[in-house]
């Protein structure tokens, strides 16, 4: 699947965009059922990890794909992208497994050591940690090179690390990252991109991998890795698009975005490391790219970074959506076809009004301060992106869409 696609104007319904969902089935519920005929949903990433139910996040989106084609669209977020390297890594350690114990039993899909290790995996794990990509740590020479005491070795660095990631509620996170390199003071360049991308998935919330079986994991890679990095909303114009999505950040300007999507070519492995983890933050770990993106150029979505105090940057026309989902339980769900900005939650969530009617034994005065100011942050947040969208927007085309809706809805009833 090529990393950038357009996709063609919305001339029958609404268009809503939404990002970080991070494994809430329910929130993901909550937005589709605020769809009506022809409406379509966009997700700018990170499905996964952290929430209660990822499998049920994608099981969702599969079938409400079935169902309405073409009318929900996702791009691959840094969880998806460490999904992938973290189920090559399982699979891995269960093919040693296998490899040192023929008393295991065959893994249900079948799969041999070596087809596993010769399956292509994403460059992340060495554009991210400085490792040489030229070193495969799924090269099968190396592997099939290692004695027995050797892959015990490495075995046993994924029990040290499993015994590690037990405790990272305990520990803080700046310990967790001591022992981690303890772990692997001693490790080759493959096996320390191996164990890297294990335990960066396993840290951030990855751990609903291990409890899937070989066929899971298997699905759960056919679903992401077809996946874009970047969508092109079209517009009437024909030179630029109405809007673009990404995770991250725009790794390069627009007009190589859209030569991308009339092309079908890949983005560098450094651009997907851009477009995926950039935060102003981390600058300096990852390589910045001049996107050329400006106050006029057309307008843009992104997620991935929820702690943004600043949802709306002006000086690129980038509008960050994540607003820490997994723990607020509300989404910010944007009605980019006219303009207006909805809040989803999660069923029966408590809002500072609903704390009120509690009973004093259930009242907690810390929760509800934050109840209180996550509500009035997501709203000025609602607000700020609303009037983005407007000043992006010419009158006419919501007075077109809006005659044009209503015709719809006419027909509709009359037939």
């Amino acid at each position: 699947m090529p990393h950038v696609i357009r996709v063609e104007k919305n001339h029958l319904g609404n268009d809503y965009i939404a990002t970080d969902p991070h494994g809430s089935s329910e929130l993901l519920e909550q937005m589709l059922a605020k769809l009506q005929p022809h409406d379509r949903l966009f997700l700018c990433g990170d499905l996964i990890d952290r929430g209660t139910n990822s499998l049920g996040v994608i099981n969702a989106i599969q079938a409400f794909q079935k169902d309405h084609p073409n009318r929900l669209y996702f791009i691959r977020g840094n969880h998806e992208d460490m999904a992938l390297e973290a189920i090559k890594a399982i699979e891995i350690k269960n093919a040693l497994n296998k490899d040192l114990d023929p008393k295991q039993p065959a893994p249900s899909n079948e799969k041999s050591f070596f087809s596993l290790l010769s399956s292509p995996i994403p460059p992340l794990a060495f554009a991210k940690h400085k490792v040489a990509e030229t070193i495969s740590w799924s090269d099968q020479s190396y592997w099939s090179s290692l004695s027995v005491e050797k892959k015990n070795c490495t075995l046993e660095k994924f029990n040290q690390l499993d015994m590690l990631l037990e405790q990272k509620r305990k520990c803080s996170y700046k310990e967790i990252a001591r022992r981690f390199d303890e772990i692997l003071a001693k490790a080759s360049q493959p096996e320390y991109a191996l164990l890297h991308a294990y335990y960066d998935s396993m840290i951030n919330g990855g751990e609903w991998l291990l409890a899937r079986n070989d066929t899971q994991l298997s699905e759960v890679t056919a679903f992401i890795a077809p996946a874009p990095y970047c969508l092109l909303i079209e517009s009437s114009s024909a030179s630029e698009p109405a809007a673009i999505l990404f995770h991250a950040d725009q790794p390069c300007p627009t007009e190589r975005l859209i030569d991308l999507a009339q092309s079908d070519k890949d983005l560098t492995p450094d651009e997907i490391m851009y477009i995926t983890w950039a935060r102003a933050e981390h600058s300096k770990s990852i390589i910045t790219y001049d996107s050329k993106r400006t106050a006029t150029s057309p307008i843009a979505f992104c997620g991935h970074s929820p702690h943004d105090a600043i949802k709306v940057r002006t000086d690129t026309n980038t509008v960050n959506l994540d607003i820490d989902s997994a723990n607020t339980d509300r989404a910010l769900l944007v009605n980019f076809t006219l303009g207006k900005v909805e809040i989803a939650e999660k069923p029966n969530l408590l809002t500072p009004q609903n704390y009120l009617k509690l009973e004093d034994c259930q009242y907690d005065q810390r929760n509800h301060y934050r109840a209180i100011t996550d509500h009035y942050k997501i709203a000025s947040d609602a607000n700020a992106i609303a009037l983005a969208i407007h000043h992006n927007k010419r009158p006419e085309e919501i007075v077109e869409f809006n005659n044009k809706s209503e015709a719809i809805k006419t027909e509709y009833k009359e037939n």
